[in-house]
């Protein structure tokens, strides 16, 4: 799912671009964050954060792509979703920018966990004649994993 928005601002590029990419900025303009915590860096490449959100959705956030004034890309990672947000920004006068945002979320199967894992293979044991039998306790030499 994607979608794309675009808007004149009559702001500045550098200012405009400064604004909206500072991690601590971001709720006054994202109306679905209550604040942000874990915050490395100002908005710079590789800076990431935790958004925390109105409804709970607490995610990672990474900067992946920065050239000020002109492009802006996050990544944002929350249980099985993966978000990217792109911010273009043209100006085209001294007080004037072009600001192009586009929006994609994919959702990825959830991985298993490794406690998970280990009890989705404990249920599928196979015995041979040589390892443990019903009503028999472990040993060290009977039964490996």
């Amino acid at each position: 799912m994607s979608g794309t928005v675009r808007l004149d601002a009559p702001v500045a590029a550098n200012t405009l671009f400064d604004y909206l990419t500072d991690p601590y900025s971001r709720p006054q303009w994202q109306s679905s964050l209550r604040t942000v915590s874990d915050v490395v860096g100002r908005g710079e490449l590789g800076s990431s954060w935790t958004d925390v959100t109105a409804v709970g959705a607490r995610p990672a956030m990474l900067v992946t792509a920065s050239e000020r004034p002109r492009l802006w890309i996050e990544q944002g990672r929350w249980r099985w979703i993966t978000a990217v947000l792109r911010l273009d920004l043209l100006p085209y006068g001294p007080e004037q920018t072009r600001i192009t945002a586009t929006c994609s979320i994919k959702k990825t199967s959830p991985k298993m966990s490794i406690g998970q894992h280990h009890c989705h293979r404990a249920g599928k044991h196979r015995h041979n004649g040589n390892q443990q039998k019903r009503g028999d306790k472990p040993g060290p030499d009977k039964h490996r994993h």
